[in-house]
């Protein structure tokens, strides 16, 4: 089953039940289709909570990292 086909499975699911879906992935791709809203946890804390928009706009330079695919700082890139 591809990426594409769980993120539809997941809106189609939801929608018709009427139901929230929590969704635990590193895939920003699938989250970007099946998400209304984001959490990105850091440290086992809540770093940020909000939507897309909220998201990309954010100052936060590890949130903003992230969405752009970006390694933290002193990371190393395999």
């Amino acid at each position: 089953m591809t990426s594409a086909s769980i993120a539809r499975l997941i809106r189609d699911t939801t929608r018709q039940l009427g139901v929230t879906a929590v969704v635990v992935t590193h895939d920003l791709a699938l989250t970007r289709h099946v998400a209304d809203r984001i959490a990105f946890l850091d440290g086992g804390r809540f770093r940020f909570v909000g939507t897309w928009q909220e998201a990309e706009a954010t100052t936060d330079p590890l949130v903003g990292r992230f969405l752009a695919g970006q390694p933290e700082e002193g990371e190393d890139v395999v």
